[in-house]
């Protein structure tokens, strides 16, 4: 059978990803696509990973994997990831808020109530009054001024 430059009757079965022309079966050729596991991903992101670790942690581009990533789950990569992270980052916080509360950890309370609450170590005082200084005259001698080089004497 010959197959001519125009394939009128060519269809590509999504599900297994090879050519039919006119009943015969051809192999799609190229390269098998990487085997992602969308679950290490999420793992991986949740933990704090970039996206070049965890693309290096299965052994493909980064570019191959931000491209799958828009394929599979519909997403950009940016936005999946920040997602994961943001997940990663609200179990984090749970977990100290357990380990101060139920757990009564000192450190991890005083730690939250300075960040948390903008409490602080330092007490200050702020006071704006002045006090008036009162020179006393003791006998019949004035009282002489300071001195320095850059006084005049009043004598």
């Amino acid at each position: 059978m010959v197959v001519s430059y125009y394939f009128i009757n060519m269809q590509k079965d999504p599900v297994i990803g090879v050519k039919q022309i006119e009943g015969k079966i051809m192999k799609k050729s190229g390269r098998k696509p990487s085997v992602i596991d969308w679950e290490k991903v999420d793992n991986l992101l949740i933990s704090g990973c970039q996206g070049t670790e965890v693309a290096a942690h299965f052994g493909v581009h980064a570019e191959t994997l931000y491209r799958r990533c828009e394929k599979d789950k519909k997403v950009g990569f940016a936005a999946y990831s920040q997602q994961k992270r943001s997940s990663g980052n609200c179990l984090i916080r749970a977990a100290q808020f357990d380990e101060a509360v139920r757990k009564r950890d000192r450190g991890m309370l005083i730690w939250l109530g300075k960040n948390r609450l903008g409490q602080s170590d330092k007490a200050e005082v702020a006071h704006k009054r002045e006090m008036p200084i009162q020179i006393v005259n003791y006998g019949d001698k004035p009282i002489a001024p300071w001195k320095d080089e850059n006084s005049k004497s009043f004598n």
